[in-house]
């Protein structure tokens, strides 16, 4: 009886209840194996310039 009334009033469905545990589960899925495969122990550096020195006339 709830269920109908659900259905009736917001659109609500038991094929909706299905279609958001198949895309949450889908999307932790895909996170946690994304994760596994990145590289352990991965260190980036930061490269820093240093300013320019500007050559043209007048510039100061």
């Amino acid at each position: 009886n709830i269920g109908g009334l659900l259905g009736l009033f917001l659109g609500f469905s038991f094929l909706s209840v299905v279609e958001i545990l198949y895309f949450l589960t889908l999307r932790i899925w895909c996170r946690v194996t994304k994760d596994l495969k990145k590289k352990p122990n991965t260190t980036s550096f930061i490269h820093v310039r240093t300013a320019p020195k500007i050559v043209y006339p007048f510039s100061q």
